[in-house]
């Protein structure tokens, strides 16, 4: 669960192209996505766009709120809202819309579109992990990561951790509460590179293909936002 922020710890805003995320892991995702290898040949995607962190998913209408009152927000042209879709894809829609009606924005009728609110004079736009696309489905950042492993052995190193994984539930009684999560830091535990190590950290770390065309939606997304 992201961690909630208090209105000092908010980073000023600097650029015209804002994403709001929910929380720090998926903060440093984007930001080291936007700035990967994979994407030098994307003008502006490494200079042109500041990604936000507004804390957790409960927050984003007090995150919105405290933005909008900062220096600098009547120069911001496109605002992008990234968030996990969780178990209820149209609960987190709905929670989305409501933050930002209730701080007087348009909300876009669903996630991959954007909408030209005149009052503010910007547009907006929201993404649900793990899809980032039209129709998104229930999950969060965990399961998107798990499907752009990096690693040429990942997809052996996830076979074992997946027939291991049942085990330990019957063994214990209980299921897991995160399986996404457990099965993405067990990955890292018994890698090299990534043992002990974040979600965040670890993109930086080159555990991710950023290339990845699973990535491919929210590429076209964030492309559309500096055209």
């Amino acid at each position: 669960m992201a961690k909630k922020k208090r209105q000092d710890e908010r980073e000023s805003i600097q650029k015209g192209c804002l994403i709001f995320c929910e929380g720090i892991d998926e903060k440093n995702f984007l930001i080291n996505w936007l700035n990967s290898e994979a994407l030098a040949d994307e003008p502006g995607f490494a200079n042109d766009i500041q990604v936000l962190d507004f804390g957790g998913n409960d927050d984003l209408p007090n995150g919105l709120a405290s933005y909008r009152r900062m220096d600098r927000f009547d120069e911001v042209r496109h605002l992008m809202i990234i968030r996990d879709a969780e178990q209820d894809v149209g609960q987190a829609i709905r929670d989305v819309q409501s933050a930002l009606r209730k701080n007087g924005f348009q909300a876009p009728e669903s996630p991959c579109h954007w909408v030209y609110d005149s009052e503010n004079d910007l547009k907006i736009g929201f993404l649900l992990f793990p899809t980032c696309d039209a129709d998104p489905t229930p999950g969060m950042l965990e399961d998107l990561c798990l499907e752009i492993l990096a690693e040429p052995d990942a997809g052996i190193c996830m076979c074992e951790i997946d027939s291991l994984l049942p085990r330990l539930e019957a063994k214990r009684g209980r299921g897991l509460s995160h399986e996404p999560k457990t099965r993405l830091h067990a990955y890292f535990a018994v890698s090299d590179d990534y043992v002990g190590l974040k979600v965040g950290e670890s993109a930086k770390a080159g555990a991710f293909d950023h290339g990845s065309a699973r990535l491919e939606p929210l590429k076209e997304f964030v492309r559309s936002m500096i055209r």
